[in-house]
């Protein structure tokens, strides 16, 4: 256990460097390296993942289905996907009839 005098003389030191350290500088420097990691971070990340696919007006789609109806059937055999539908610029819901 240290003695009372001992962690005096610490407390002291301690209240100097605080002292000397320059605080807007030291959270820049913080600020700084939180932006680089960050950018970091996002580009591990981006690296997995791949570009949203763009549609053209008129072009053919199929909306995957992510539901599953109640049917007691196996999910296995009921299909994928719903469509296709041709894409309108104004797409907010399913556009257009089956084809």
């Amino acid at each position: 256990m240290l003695s009372c005098g001992v962690l005096q003389v610490l407390l002291e030191e301690v209240r100097e460097i605080v002292h000397q350290l320059d605080l807007a500088e030291l959270r820049d420097r913080m600020k700084e390296n939180i932006e680089h990691k960050q950018q970091e971070q996002k580009e591990r990340y981006d690296r997995a993942r791949r570009t949203a696919v763009t549609y053209k007006a008129g072009d053919l789609i199929l909306v995957r289905i992510t539901s599953d109806p109640a049917t007691g059937s196996s999910r296995k055999l009921h299909p994928k996907f719903k469509g296709s539908f041709r894409y309108d610029l104004n797409f907010t819901e399913y556009v257009g009839k089956p084809s």
